[in-house]
């Protein structure tokens, strides 16, 4: 091969490159951090839409719930009839096809009783509303976050799994009413009592 020959081959050679750069490799090095910030962004849009951190108007308790299209509805209620809760939050799926709350519903309930002397264990046998004396198996007592807390379940006819925790002077009381023992509910509400805070 000639020496002007290979002087053409070469010419050749860098004119493809250089079109190749232009063609594909400018425009991502041009946009290509725009479109890394643009995925970026959209992937913690769509985990904040899916995860929501609910923290009281009152005090420092917070947690973590999912809330996107497959997830729950938090509200603050007094629906809840011969409660004598200072605060209730009532966890709703959005699956949910009847709107109306009743009974039956499988929901979430976080309830605050304030002013509260006594301990989870205490508590639960004094008070009806914590159906203590309808449970299915032995309670379990721990602690989350340092706190003291109770754990149970309850049967038929309104079954429920049960966590109390006494955190200062307050009572908090999270239930989750299902209808069947393989609800999802039930392990979304796993999922919500490590995210807990005080």
């Amino acid at each position: 091969m000639s020496t002007k020959e290979e002087t053409l081959h070469l010419a050749i050679a860098i004119v493809v490159v250089l079109l190749f750069a232009a063609v594909f490799l400018l425009p991502m090095i041009l946009f290509g951090p725009a479109i890394n910030q643009a995925t970026e962004e959209s992937v913690r849009v769509t985990a904040e839409e899916e995860l929501t951190e609910f923290k009281s108007p009152e005090n420092d308790f917070r947690f973590t719930y999912p809330a996107g299209p497959n997830g729950y509805d938090l509200d603050q209620t007094d629906q809840l009839v011969d409660s004598t809760a200072d605060s209730t939050y009532i966890l709703t799926p959005k699956r949910r096809l009847n709107l109306a709350i009743d009974e039956n519903s499988s929901l979430i309930t976080i309830q605050l009783y304030k002013h509260e002397a006594r301990n989870p264990l205490r508590w639960a046998e004094d008070n009806p509303e914590a159906r203590f004396s309808e449970r299915i198996n032995e309670h379990q007592q721990g602690q989350i976050q340092g706190r003291v807390a109770l754990w149970y379940q309850t049967g038929e006819p309104k079954p429920s799994d049960n966590l109390i925790i006494k955190a200062g002077d307050i009572i908090y009381f999270f239930r989750t009413h299902y209808r069947q023992p393989a609800d999802s509910i039930r392990s979304d509400f796993l999922d919500i009592l490590p995210t807990i805070r005080f």
